[in-house]
């Protein structure tokens, strides 16, 4: 018996889905809080510190350039069982893929415990041009030709918690803080790829630490 799609949203894409008017006033200390919902923003490069050209032999790291990528989309799935590979299984956004050949995309998505299972899938296109930035042409060229192995040792993931409760501040110093990690080192992660796209999903239900830490910013 063949099983039905029980997604219950369609992936909205960004001619669809813009950064909320809402937000971006956000920084005006009369706006309330509340009204802030179903939105989302991208921070600025300078909120990132990457390793620069001498790390290896006095440990500093610099202000990011120029970022390679922007956010296209991204939306959250209630479904009563896990699922991945959402390039292939939401037809709006394979659809979306198809008709942007030229585009490059990467998709990464977090696979919260369940059921029901919530999944946040986030698109991001490509925006650096081919040239502009060599080390990082090479490295993303290795990221995708050479696919789960390398992918696992090199993804890393920055969480920055700007704003949070008392106790979901505490719970992310106890885990380390607001630093880079090798997520996939972490937490079991599926690799995907397609003609102009790299997946990566990871299953936060994989880590018991991860699903406490969910606990907590899903009750936040």
């Amino acid at each position: 018996k063949k099983k039905k799609n029980h997604l219950i949203k369609k992936f909205v894409m960004a001619e669809e889905w813009v950064v909320n008017e809402k937000f971006r006033k956000s920084r005006n200390p009369n706006l309330e809080t509340n009204e802030l919902t179903n939105t989302f923003s991208e921070p600025g490069v300078d909120k990132f510190l990457i390793r620069g050209k001498t790390y290896l032999s006095d440990r500093e790291k610099i202000v990011s350039q120029t970022a390679g990528f922007t956010v296209e989309g991204i939306n959250v799935f209630r479904t009563p069982e896990p699922f991945f590979h959402s390039a292939e299984r939401i037809k709006s956004l394979k659809r979306w893929l198809e008709d942007h050949p030229k585009n490059e995309y990467f998709i990464f998505s977090f696979v919260l415990p369940g059921p029901p299972y919530v999944t946040v899938v986030q698109l991001f296109r490509k925006i650096l041009v081919e040239g502009q930035d060599t080390v990082f042409d090479r490295l993303y060229g290795r990221f995708k030709k050479e696919g789960e192995v390398f992918q696992k040792d090199r993804f890393k993931f920055v969480c920055l918690v700007p704003t949070a409760p008392w106790a979901l501040k505490m719970a992310i110093s106890s885990l380390g803080g607001e630093k880079p990690v090798v997520i996939c080192n972490k937490l079991t992660s599926s690799h995907y790829s397609g003609s102009n796209y790299t997946e990566i999903d990871v299953d936060v239900g994989s880590s018991k630490v991860a699903s406490m830490l969910n606990s907590l910013v899903v009750g936040a």
